[in-house]
């Protein structure tokens, strides 16, 4: 049981070794030009996406307000007053 304990702590020194070597700093990307951020605005404003983010995000506090309310029932006290 030792050897084996012994060969998988030694594959698992290999991998990150290996991981180490190879794994390069991550190169950062480019920032767009400033023509890319104004036609991607207007796109968004074209489609109407904001619209469809605001409505998930309305829907998501109040999923989570009901469910800390149920949980605990004394902020339900409290936020009455």
């Amino acid at each position: 049981m030792s050897a084996a304990l012994h060969v998988r702590s030694l594959c698992v020194a290999i991998a990150a070794s290996t991981f180490l070597v190879f794994a390069g700093p991550a190169r950062a990307q480019p920032q767009p030009s400033a023509n890319a951020m104004a036609t991607a605005k207007e796109l968004v404003d074209i489609i109407g996406a904001t619209r469809e983010f605001q409505s998930i995000t309305t829907a998501v506090i109040v999923q989570a307000a009901t469910t800390f309310l149920q949980a605990n029932t004394k902020l339900a006290k409290t936020s009455m007053k």
